[in-house]
């Protein structure tokens, strides 16, 4: 095998065309962190959106017993719900009730 003059190689024995360049497993590496990241924000974003409609929990204006919205965890005064889209009534109640701790 022949030696390489100076005119070939930099100081780090590397051609002049490859001294500065990204590794292909660099690389790879670099574009999976990335897809990774984009995918755990698109799913707390959808997570954050995903809200039931009133009647796909059975949403009511008045309480279920003892049990109404003003009660539950997910309830945010004064009429929103974590859970549930649209205004809440604090009386009201849905089958996602779930009693503050």
């Amino acid at each position: 095998m022949r030696k390489r003059s100076d005119s070939e190689t930099n100081n780090t024995g590397m051609k002049p065309e490859t001294a500065g360049a990204i590794s292909r497993r660099t690389m790879i590496a670099g574009a999976a962190m990335v897809g990774a990241g984009a995918v755990c924000l698109a799913s707390t974003r959808a997570m954050a959106q995903s809200k039931q409609k009133q009647a796909d929990v059975q949403y009511q204006g008045s309480p279920k017993g003892a049990d109404k919205c003003g009660g539950c965890a997910m309830f945010q005064p004064p009429d929103a719900c974590q859970g549930v889209e649209g205004k809440i009534s604090p009386e009201g109640w849905c089958s996602m009730y779930t009693p503050k701790a």
